[in-house]
């Protein structure tokens, strides 16, 4: 009888083992299953706004652990303050903000917003929410540029550091690479004129180059373009789709005002005709200190001009360090040399040469880069309305002078 007991005791003690086995790998199962959506991890694109800092549009990264009752959106921030934007020095970091609260800004501003469900392993999910908390308990460190930081690039790079044996595999078939960055920025500000303008008058030679299809990609397009890519394993055996389903419209656009028709075409085409009319009023009417006091406010503000483009350009790189086809015409040098020399007889020739220069940059630009345009030709040949006249006038009064001296004899 003891025997049998012990032996039916054994057998129970396995038959408990195997049905805790049983229910722990079934428990386990269901565990790794539900791990799938345990985190959520999106990408988030807001159309243009109205503002020229938000002409692009933004993109930042959605977070999200249901079960722990846990949503942010992870937005690419820099300092609002347009000085250090321009001279390079804004700092910039990624921040966590409420998801309602943060769709709650745009949705008041009339901006649509759209979601894109990324297709990431369960561990490259934790592992982004580690690295965007990790950034943004470092500060503001990250330098903000127009080209490797900023909010879409940032929010790219973070994603594929996330990536475990896995990379992002853009397409170079799409419309992006067959054109240049001058008309891929041109359709990015069609409906922002003035901020157009700004950003062609400080990107250089960029203009003209072909950058990388992730330098390219901007909030408008991010999410289109990202559809028709794939992320594929290290080994290159396996292909995945970047998102996860359909697109989420959360919130929609109200539709954009038309550009005021004061654009930069015609606040250069009037300032051209009003310095023509000026010079035409000065000479009938004999107005010498109104064409004076134009040329004074004309230079000083070309000087001004060029020594914060050289700035821009050289010291801050905001574009990257390249050459402004625009150093040309503005540029502190005429000042300079105004003041150095401009009491000296032979100084009237300077104003020859300058013009000659001025007209060579509106006949030759056109066909060499696609950085200049026709507001920014304008303003040029209004400079070189006013230097022609100056030398002409110069002139006739050299010839004046040598005429009264030879009467005189």
């Amino acid at each position: 009888m003891s025997s049998l007991r012990h032996i039916s005791r054994v057998l129970l003690c396995v038959i408990m083992l195997m049905m805790q086995g049983w229910a722990m790998s079934q428990a386990s199962a269901a565990t790794s299953q539900d791990s799938t959506h345990f985190v959520t991890a999106s990408l988030m694109v807001i159309s243009p706004g109205s503002e020229i800092y938000s002409v692009f549009g933004h993109c930042v990264l959605h977070m999200q652990c249901p079960s722990k009752h846990l949503d942010y959106v992870y937005t690419f921030e820099t300092e609002p303050n347009y000085l250090k934007f321009f001279a390079g020095k804004s700092k910039a970091c990624f921040v966590a903000v409420p998801t309602q609260e943060f769709l709650q800004q745009y949705k008041s501003e009339g901006r649509g917003v759209t979601e894109y469900e990324l297709n990431l392993m369960p561990h490259e999910k934790q592992e982004l929410w580690r690295a965007l908390d990790e950034d943004m308990a470092e500060g503001a460190t990250r330098r903000f540029t127009m080209l490797k930081s900023n909010c879409v690039s940032m929010s790219l790079f973070m994603i594929e550091q996330a990536l475990e044996k896995r990379y992002i595999d853009f397409t170079p078939n799409n419309w992006l690479p067959r054109m240049g960055n001058a008309r891929i920025l041109h359709s990015y500000l069609r409906h922002s004129p003035w901020a157009d303008f700004l950003f062609f008058t400080f990107s250089g030679v960029e203009a003209d180059n072909r950058w990388s299809v992730e330098d390219l990609l901007s909030p408008t397009n991010v999410g289109p373009c990202l559809q028709s890519d794939q992320i594929v394993s290290t080994d290159g055996h396996q292909r995945w789709p970047v998102f996860v389903g359909k697109p989420r419209q959360l919130s929609a656009a109200r539709p954009m005002s038309a550009p005021s028709w004061f654009t930069p075409n015609v606040f250069a085409l009037l300032l051209l005709l009003l310095i023509v009319g000026i010079s035409i009023i000065g000479h009938v009417c004999h107005f010498g200190r109104l064409l004076s006091a134009t040329d004074t406010v004309l230079f000083l503000l070309q000087a001004i001009i060029g020594c914060a483009l050289l700035y821009v350009t050289v010291v801050s790189c905001l574009f990257g360090r390249c050459w402004n086809w625009y150093l040309i015409p503005f540029n502190p040098l005429p000042f300079v040399v105004w003041l150095c020399f401009r009491h000296r007889p032979i100084y009237n020739k300077v104003y020859a040469v300058y013009t000659l220069i001025l007209l060579l940059f509106i006949a030759i630009t056109p066909f060499v880069t696609s950085q200049v345009d026709a507001a920014h030709l304008l303003i040029v040949a209004t400079l070189m309305v006013r230097c022609a006249d100056r030398y002409y006038s110069g002139r006739r009064e050299q010839i004046k002078h040598v005429n009264i001296h030879n009467n005189h004899k």
